[in-house]
């Protein structure tokens, strides 16, 4: 009983943690929008549903940004969307 309190709890703590580190990415991402890395962060917090909804189309959508700025990481995760969809 208390586990399941504790893990809820945590659960919450994590989430919380994910949605103000989202709101800060995003904010970078606004002064630099072609900047790769924080492409990739944000498709992989759309990819997974982190802080955010999940959402794989905008997950693609920032991957591809990041894909165009020669990312290749970004580029084996489009692949990967793909493959599992």
């Amino acid at each position: 009983m208390y586990i399941n309190a504790d893990l809820m709890m945590i659960t919450r703590i994590f989430y919380q943690l994910y949605e103000n580190a989202f709101k800060y990415i995003k904010k970078a991402l606004a002064v630099s929008p072609k900047k790769s890395l924080y492409n990739r962060v944000i498709a992989y917090y759309y990819k997974m549903g982190l802080g955010v909804e999940k959402d794989l189309n905008k997950a693609i959508k920032h991957y591809e940004v990041a894909h165009e700025q020669g990312d290749v990481f970004s580029t084996f995760e489009i692949g990967m969307i793909y493959r599992e969809s």
